[in-house]
């Protein structure tokens, strides 16, 4: 089964987010298995999932006000950052004050400090290569 890149409206499947996804393409993985993964995921009760544009926002519940996140973008960084205050909104709407992730990426974190969101950046000690070299917490 094929899948457009985009609808009319410029919104893309799942599966090309995925695709076309730097994060993915930077891990090394198959997106089509880490596609399966992420829904295998869904299935449990612990992990959600919400969609802004082509940015794909994956949580972990880990106490009832935090969560682990990652996400799955296709989307050029203006989106992105409005893909994401979409996502903390409707985090702070569900009961969360705050949500963290592992990235190796410093410039997006800046952006989104620069949003306004209160973020707190601990290096982890891991060699870029695994891309998770900090461990970054939003207040959301």
């Amino acid at each position: 089964m094929t899948h457009p890149l985009k609808d009319a409206s410029g919104r893309m499947s799942e599966q090309e987010i995925f695709r076309h996804s730097p994060e993915i393409k930077k891990s090394g993985e198959d997106w089509k298995k880490m596609y399966a993964q992420v829904h295998k995921l869904l299935d449990t009760n612990q992990v959600r999932g919400i969609r802004h544009g082509n940015s794909l926002f994956f949580y972990l519940i880990e106490e009832p006000k935090k969560a682990r996140i990652f996400f799955v973008n296709a989307d050029v960084p203006k989106n992105f950052l409005r893909n994401l205050q979409e996502f903390a909104k409707a985090m702070h709407a569900a009961g969360f004050t705050s949500v963290y992730g592992f990235t190796d990426d410093l410039p997006t974190v800046r952006a989104i400090q620069h949003l306004g969101y209160n973020a707190v950046i601990e290096d982890t000690g891991l060699h870029p290569v695994h891309h998770q070299t900090y461990k970054v917490s939003i207040s959301v």
